[in-house]
């Protein structure tokens, strides 16, 4: 699967006196404007024309602009002699269409200017390739240009919202990538100490987030001092009611040894704090007063979930090892918003 590193292509026949370079120019100028990736050959850094086929896969939506003097055959079609090089740029759109890159017959449309009407029928650019093929397509207005790129505008956006919706529907399958019964068994197949000295962000929520204080501290001094990284731990109030509730629950009494565990990481957080001098406001400790629900620990590129269960240590708990994906990461994003939500009302010591 390509990634997807434009919103749009824009593709268009002849550079000079009977082309459309300067309509798609100033169409590009406009998506661009109205905050859209664009692809657009005139502006690429490079001339290799092979770059350009695999620009039109690395899209996620095609637009054709062309005027009454492109060339077709007896049939409608682009004229494959003339416009070799077009016709490439379009057959790779279309086929990622025959494939399940997520990307359908509607994502790409024609935006008809100049005389194409008067010297030829309204709906024959359908013809122009089966790409196009069954589909109203668009009309420029010479006088009412913005109206049609505004038109062209909202069904980019569209048509990227209806694919955003279809990769959320999938995505998640692709982001638990790892399941582990327990937290050692994750501990020994994941070098978690690379993952967070790499990351430039460090969030955690936890009741007394032994493993990232006992463990890791190292890999935490490395990322903000190497990385200029953010770190927030967030730990369960060691006087809460539900530090009370969780030790009777976990070990069938209250002999305040969840509150003991969990003042002492607080105290040793405090402490590298110190540690750290004129870094130490990179790295901020909270505490909540709520049931805990979940372990989680939220990294640049990945995110680590447990919950927590009747009678088990959260260490003892299912760890899901989810990877952020570039596009659509909605597991991932369920995680940074659990985070927010428990930070909301937490107390920074």
């Amino acid at each position: 699967m390509f990634r997807k590193t434009y919103d749009v292509f824009i593709a268009y026949h002849g550079s000079y006196g009977n082309g459309t370079k300067e309509i798609s120019s100033r169409l590009n100028d406009f998506l661009l404007e109205h905050g859209l990736t664009t692809f657009y050959f005139p502006l690429f850094d490079g001339d290799n024309y092979i770059a350009n086929i695999t620009k039109a896969i690395s899209s996620n939506t095609f637009i054709l602009v062309c005027n009454e003097n492109i060339n077709t055959t007896s049939s409608g079609k682009i004229d494959s002699a003339k416009h070799f090089a077009l016709l490439t740029e379009i057959e790779s759109f279309y086929a990622l269409t025959k494939s399940n890159d997520g990307v359908e017959f509607e994502d790409a449309k024609v935006l008809v200017c100049g005389d194409y009407m008067e010297k030829r029928k309204k709906g024959q650019e359908a013809l122009l390739h089966e790409l196009f093929a069954n589909r109203t397509h668009f009309y420029l207005n010479s006088e009412a240009e913005k109206d049609t790129f505004n038109t062209v505008l909202e069904w980019i956006n569209d048509r990227l919202e209806k694919q955003a919706n279809k990769w959320r529907r999938t995505q998640m399958s692709l982001e638990v990538s790892m399941v582990f019964v327990e937290r050692d068994e994750m501990g020994s197949r994941i070098e978690l100490s690379d993952h967070l000295a790499k990351s430039k962000s460090i969030f955690a929520i936890g009741i007394s987030n032994v493993a990232i204080v006992e463990l890791y501290r190292q890999a935490l001094k490395h990322a903000i001092v190497e990385n200029n990284a953010k770190v927030e731990l967030i730990f369960l109030d060691p006087n809460s009611k539900y530090t009370k509730a969780r030790e009777k629950d976990e070990f069938g009494s209250c002999n305040d040894i969840i509150k003991n565990l969990t003042s002492a990481s607080i105290g040793r957080m405090q402490h590298f704090k110190e540690e750290l001098k004129e870094l130490k406001n990179k790295c901020k400790i909270y505490t909540y007063d709520k049931l805990p629900r979940l372990n989680l620990i939220i990294l640049e590129d990945c995110a680590i979930i447990q919950y927590y269960t009747d009678k088990q240590s959260g260490g003892k708990s299912p760890c899901f090892f989810i990877e952020r994906q570039k596009r659509v990461s909605p597991m991932y994003d369920y995680c940074v918003k659990i985070f927010n939500d428990v930070k909301s009302t937490a107390k920074e010591i």
